[in-house]
Formats: C-alpha cells, structure tokens, sequence
C-alpha cells in the first residue's frame, strides 16, 4: 500500500547531519515490485537550487541557502533512486532526524517568521506547515496535515469558499493567484485577517508538485488600515460638515522660489453656504483672478503665514459680499495652506450695537441724577457716575477703591452688613439708609441693590441705584406734621361742634314732650334732622381721617345678616315708597352667623343703598347677599346693590370713590352730596379686607359690589345685639345725687333738666378737679364726667374717683375720641356727643344696677 505523502522541508542543515542523511540514501539498494506503486526518489541539490523533492512517498526536502556538498564533482544532480523505496528507507531517515536536533532547530527558525508557508500536493493534501502558521491561526502544522480541510473551513464564509475556489483553480490549472485577504475564526474564537499567495511548485527538470501557499496574519495590518479610515472618514466628515469654512490652496512661487500667488485646491461645503462662491467657480483658480486689486494685500497675509509656518489671525471685510469674516490661517505643509473661516457679519452688527447701547448706558450712567454704584465681594468701590460723587459730596479719589462703610455711622453700617449678607446669597433689595458728607451731613438715600456676577455665573460685587430722598423724606415728614395737624384739627373741630350741637339735639329732645302743637312738632322735627345731617357729616370727616392715618380700628362681633340687611331696608323703606321705586332683598346661602363690625358694615350699606336710592327715580333697588364657603371656618362675603338709576360713564367709575368727587352726569341735581360717602366705603371695606366693585352704564343702572373673604362664621353664635334707644319720657325715675362734670354751662343745664324729670339730684361740677372735691363732699351715687376740662381733665379725674374707693359707677360722656381715653375700664360705660339723652339716662341706670357694667 502506498504511504500518505508528507513532505518535510530543511532550513540550514548542519553539515555532519547533510553528510549522514546523504550516505544513507547513497548506500540503500532496494527491489520493489510494480504493484507497490510508482514511487521513485528523486534526489537533487544544486549551488543556486533550494530543493530537494520525494513525490508520493514520505519524502525528504533539503532547502539550501548555499551549496551543501561542495567537494562533489557533479553539483547539479547526485543520485536518482528509480526503485520503489520500502517503508524501511524511509523509517531509517526519520530515525536518523529524530536523533538530530534539526527539527527542534526548524521549528525555532519558523516560529519567529511573520508568513506561514504551506506546501499541498497535487491532489490538494498539505506536505508541509511552518510553525508560525499555528501562531496565526492557533492550529498545529499536524492538526492541518491531518485534516487539509481546515485550511479553508477556518475562514469565515462567504470566504471560505472563494478561498477554496481559488485553491482548487490555481492547483487545476497550474498558476499563480492573485493576494487574497480573507477573516478566519482562530482556534480560540479569536477574529484575524490572513492574506494568501498561492504559486505553482516545479521542479529544476519542469516537473509540478503542487502548490506552495504564502500565508500572512495581516490582522494588525487591517485594524491600521481600519483605523486610517475611520480617521479619513471622520476628517471627510468634519471637512464637509464643519460650521466654518474652509479652503486649502497650493503656493505659486517665482523662478527664484519666491511665493507670489496661490491656487485654491479645495473648498468645503460650508465655504459655499458663508461665501455664495462656488467650488467649481473657484478650484483651480489663482488667487490674483479672483480677488479684487484692493484686496491682494489679503494675499500677501496668507503668503507669508504658508513662508514662515507661523499661524495668523485675520478679520476681513469684502464689500463685494458684504460680509465680515475671521479667519485662522496656518500652514499643512510645505507648499500648501489653509484658512479657516467664520461669518462674523451678524455678530459685528450686534458687537455695534452693544457698543452702541453701552456707550448710551454710560452716557446715561453719567447724566442721570441717581447715582451709580458698583462694588466688588469685598464691598470696595470698582465704579460709579458723577451723581454719586455729587450725593457723596466727595471727589473720585475719595470713593474709587473705597469701602462703603467708609460713608456711613454705625447704624447704617449694622444696615449695609445685613445688606451684604441678602446679595451674597443673591438676592436684591430696597432699601433706605442714610449716608455721610464729609462734614458730616447725613443724606437719606433709597437704594435698589442687586448682586452681579460673572460669564461663569459667579457673583463678583453689587451695584445699587441710588435715589437722594432728602427733600423726599423733609416733605413726607411735613406732610406727617400736616396730617396730624389736621387730625388735630378735626378732633378740635369735632369737640367744639360735637359740644353745642350735643346741647341743640338735647334741648330739642327735651322739646319732644313738652310741645303738642303739630306746626311747632315740625319746626322741632326739622330742627333736629339738621342737627343729624350735620352730626353725618362731622362723623364722616373723622372717619376719613382716621382712614388716611390709619387709625380707623374694626371690631368684629356676631351678628345676623339676615336681619342686619332687613333693618337697613326699614330705613330706607319710606324713603322709596316716597319715590314709587321698590327695594328688594335677597339673601341665599348665608351662614346665621358671621362675625363683622357690625357699626362699620351699616355704615357700608347705609352709602351703597342710599346713593341708589338718591339717584333711582323708578324702578328699583335690588340687595343681594350670598357667601362663598373657603374653609370650615372662614367663608367669603359677596354684597350687591343693584338699581335701575341713569348709570355712571365710564370715565367717572372711578372717580366718584376719590375724595369730594361725584360724578358729572348727575340727574337730580337736587339729590347732590359731599363726595365723601364712597371714599369712605372703600377705605372701610379694604380695612376689612376686600375690595368694592362697580359695573354700570348710561341709561342701565349700576351694581356695586362688596367681596369681603376670610369672615369667621358659627352657625350656633349668637347675635351682639343691644336694646333700641327709649325715650327720655319712657325712662323710669330714679333718686339719689348724680355729679355733672362739664365745662359748658349749656351741656350741665341740659344734663341738669334731664336728670330732675327723671327724679334725680345733680350736683355740678366745672372740671375734674371740682368733680373729685364734690364727689369726696357729697358722695353722689353716679357720676357723668366730660373728658376735655380745663385744670383738670376727666380722665385724670375719673382716676382720682376709682381711688378714693367709693366703687360709685362713671359714665364718660363727651365729644372727644373715644381713643381719648387711655384707661376705659375706669368707666361704666363711655358715650359720644350727642347722643340722646335718653340712652344716657338709659345707661345710668343700668349702671346703678350693676356698677362697672359697660
């Protein structure tokens, strides 16, 4: 039976071993018969020749590098075997190489070469591998003998089969291929690149064996190559797709070398969008062709960065495109530049208009009246306009670098510390606080302060806007001295109004029952509706006043609106029977009880509906009253009055609340009044809270609307309610001295006459300190005491009475504020002139009932 072939190939051979190998060969004489098969030895070596071949047959290589046997006469061919060679010759060659250190030897030398060579025969079976092929694909040389089919199954499709068509051609046809790059999947999983040359093998005498396989790993080769291109792609991408444009152009020089002109090579695509040029307008083209003779000083520039090597920064206008450009040229290599170029037009136009703006901010910084003033962290002075130095009164060597605390006392400076303290955290301010001249003039100044910060948002000092509010602040403290002038001049007017119309409405009172006859009972009407209309009016100018000052104080008891809104209705029901208008009320969903002032919200309605009844002369006036729930506890208040009246226009709908203002567009003029009602009620209704609206037009009526929220409400309350007023008649009598105390002679007759009807003894009494002597004299059971007396008043003189222990009840009755009197548990109970007489009486009695009740 024949033997597999195998093919062993010698690099270098040592001389001894060559000298053994080949007496063996020499010396063997063997006889085969035919039916072994065609298997001849064929032994050659030559000076230049590099093999030494065994066909089909285990078969010996030697490949030289120089002549191995060179005393032999005959260095072409030595010995031709032509007999069948036995399994013998061939075992005693590999002994005789397994005893050698020669393959040691061959592996060595093949494990360290970077190409795997492989020999197959003719039918396609490998005769050989180099070492290095295992180092490439993780495959021994005898894994590959013994299986030739890894050699294509490694690569992975569609490879492996091109490369096994290649393999089977090139063996078929007898030629050499062309390189072939393939991946295989290594032994270990691994991905690689390998590049094959396949060449036919012959013999020196013509004769083909097969083919000798190059094969190279040319993984890092291909991952290189990779690399370079995803580099190239990614330079082809920035190129096409950066913001800037950009053209490369080539030097033109002179036959001395010397540059003097270029021609543009490439251009990118944004070079076409910023310029409008085309590439194919201007590739290829000199520089001095294209651009204009004013403008080749521009090549000069980019001339000398290509010359030197060193980059340049340019900024160019061409008034042809009317464009602004900068440009960043710097050299690629000899010979060759580049110019990077932005559109900076629009950018220019905004840097012009900053400019613009910033050269108008600082002409307004250095005209405007309010000074300017920007510190840095360490509260030192960076800038400032002249109104500053001017407010400061210093020059600007005294306040450039300074601290502010330099121009402040103490007290401003504990403020300017609390100040720093809000901006460092960044947060702005108003604020006032006072500053110091040099000669130690204090200036009040409002700042507006704000912090700032830098482009990295880090805040780097202050700036306040700084308002003299000297003047300011000198008016506002003489229009506070006017304001409680005039308070003062109101409560004096009250008191002195208050005195003889308390005498005029208490005399008329007394009148009451004494005249029968029906003309005199309205002349003695009339009288006492003028003593009312005017007491109206005092009441009214007070409450404004207390308002602007705002000292007007609500005090919120319950109270039932229900019957609240019906009272108001009684009031005013004759008044619009009179007229033949109807007044309406409807309440819907309203808590029993809601805690209000109940003083103030009558004085709210008795303004609201009486101006719609004043001015509504048919039809009618409608009340609603409705609340919105907010919580469990507080609810909202609506109130409307609607009538049916001429309307207001538009442009007096606010100017009828202003003070002493109605509107123009009055009907009746008869109707007329102070302007003073509306005011008033908007000011109590903000008190309280809320707010008042008018909708209203000419010929459709108008609907003011009262929104008061956050009213307390307790459905099981009970209503503050108080007895109606009796008349003096009516009264009980009582017995017993009671002390008169006032200074007005007529308000002491008056008291005097009222106090004997009712079976009482008066005693008077011209001042408080007259009171306190009469009352230690005569012991009165009650005592009545005005509170403006002359050397002493009745606050001080009510004091005196409580000490002397005596527990007799004080009724303060006078025309001064109740805020008058900075100790009211002094007394019994304290009533306003004029009142009538009636409740006074009304009110000593129950006093001497239950001393001390108020």
């Amino acid at each position: 039976m024949p033997h597999e072939p195998a093919l062993l190939s010698l690099f270098q051979l040592p001389t001894e071993l060559r000298k053994q190998v080949y007496e063996l060969l020499k010396n063997e004489r063997y006889t085969f018969t035919e039916e072994e098969g065609p298997a001849a030895l064929y032994l050659a070596h030559s000076k230049n020749c590099n093999d030494f071949f065994i066909r089909h047959t285990p078969a010996l290589i030697f490949q030289e590098r120089c002549d191995p046997f060179p005393n032999l006469a005959e260095p072409s061919v030595d010995f031709i075997f032509t007999p069948f060679i036995k399994e013998e010759l061939i075992l005693r060659v590999q002994r005789l190489l397994e005893r050698s250190p020669l393959l040691d030897f061959l592996e060595e030398a093949s494990e360290f070469s970077s190409e795997s060579e492989i020999f197959l025969s003719e039918s396609g079976q490998v005769q050989f591998c180099s070492l290095s092929f295992q180092a490439a694909t993780g495959y021994s040389p005898a894994e590959l003998r013994k299986d030739s089919s890894l050699l294509c199954s490694m690569a992975m499709a569609p490879s492996s089969d091109i490369l096994r068509s290649t393999i089977e051609s090139a063996l078929r046809e007898k030629r050499e291929t062309e390189s072939l790059e393939y991946p295989i999947i290594t032994l270990s999983g691994e991905k690689k690149y390998l590049q094959c040359i396949a060449s036919p093998f012959f013999s020196r005498s013509g004769y083909y064996y097969g083919l000798k396989l190059i094969l190279r790993d040319i993984t890092l080769l291909r991952k290189t190559e990779n690399a370079l291109h995803e580099v190239q792609d990614q330079y082809k991408n920035l190129f096409t797709k950066m913001e800037g444009g950009l053209f490369i152009c080539e030097v033109v020089t002179d036959e001395t070398g010397k540059a003097i002109d270029y021609i543009y090579r490439e251009a990118n695509p944004s070079f076409e969008r910023h310029t409008g040029i085309k590439r194919e307008t201007l590739l290829g083209k000199k520089a001095t062709e294209q651009l204009p003779p004013e403008q080749h000083g521009l090549i000069r520039h980019h001339l000398n960065v290509a010359e030197s090597g060193k980059p340049a920064e340019l900024e160019v206008t061409f008034p042809q495109l009317n464009r602004t450009f900068r440009e960043y040229i710097y050299r690629t290599k000899p010979g060759f530049f580049a110019v990077h170029l932005y559109d900076i037009t629009e950018s220019k136009k905004w840097e012009r208009i900053l400019e613009e703006n910033e050269r108008r901010l600082r002409n307004i910084i250095e005209t405007a009246n309010e000074g300017f003033w920007f510190i840095d962290t360490n509260q030192k002075t960076i800038d400032y306009n002249d109104a500053l130095l001017q407010i400061l009164g210093r020059t600007a060597q005294e306040v450039m670098g300074h601290s502010i605390f330099e121009f402040v006392d103490e007290a401003s400076a504990a403020i300017f510390r609390d100040q720093v303290k809000k901006r460092s955290l960044g947060n702005r301010s108003r604020y006032e606080i006072t500053l110091l001249r040099p000669d130690a003039t204090p200036v009040d100044c409002l700042f507006n302060a704000t912090p700032t910060f830098d482009n990295d948002g880090i805040q780097n000092g202050s700036f306040a806007l700084i308002t003299d509010i000297t003047a300011i602040n000198r008016a506002r403290r003489e229009a506070e001295r006017a304001t409680r002038s005039k308070s003062i001049f109101l409560a004096n007017m009250s008191h002195e109004i208050r005195t003889p119309m308390n005498a005029v409405l208490g005399y008329a009172e007394l009148l009451q029952g004494l005249i029968q006859e029906p003309e005199q009972e309205q002349y003695l009407k009339a009288i006492i509706n003028g003593g009312k209309t005017l007491l109206n009016l005092i009441n009214d100018v007070l409450d404004l006043s207390k308002i602007e000052e705002g000292k007007l104080k609500l005090s919120a008891k319950p109270l039932c609106l229900r019957s609240t809104l019906e009272s108001m209705a009684e009031i005013f029901a004759l008044r619009c029977k009179q007229k033949g208008i109807q007044l309406l009320v409807q309440i819907k969903e309203v808590p029993a009880i809601l805690s209000l002032d109940k003083v103030r919200l009558q004085q709210i309605l008795l303004n609201v509906i009486g101006n719609a009844v004043k001015f509504t002369q048919n039809g009618s006036v409608t009340v609603r009253a409705t609340t919105v729930p907010e919580n469990q506890d507080t609810t909202q208040l609506l109130l409307s009055v609607q009538d049916t009246g001429p309307g207001i226009p538009k442009e007096d709908q606010e100017r009828i609340f202003h003070l002493f203002e109605q509107s123009d567009f009055i009907v009746d003029a008869a109707a007329g009044g102070t302007g003073l009602g509306l005011a008033i009620t908007r000011g109590i209704v903000q008190l309280m809270g809320g707010r008042i609206e008018l909708k209203s037009a000419l010929g459709q009526g108008s609907t003011f609307t009262i929104i008061i929220p956050g009213i307390p409400f307790n459905e099981n309350a009970m209503e503050h309610t108080e007895d109606k007023s009796e008349q003096l008649n009516m009264l009980s009598p009582g017995e017993g001295p009671v002390l008169i105390a006032d200074d007005n002679e007529d308000n002491r007759t008056l008291l005097r006459l009222a106090l004997t009807r009712l079976g009482y003894a008066p005693i008077e009494a011209v001042n408080g300190q007259d009171a306190f002597e009469k009352v230690k004299q005569y012991r009165p059971i009650a005592a009545i005491l005005d509170l403006r007396m002359p050397v002493m008043d009745g606050n001080e003189a009510a004091s005196l009475i409580q000490d002397t222990g005596l527990g007799i009840p004080l009724i303060a009755y006078t025309a001064a504020d109740t805020d008058e009197i900075p100790n009211k548990s002094l007394f019994s109970y304290i009533l306003r002139k004029p009142s009538p007489l009636s409740k006074l009486m009304k009110e000593l009695r129950n006093s001497l009932v239950k001393p001390g009740n108020s």
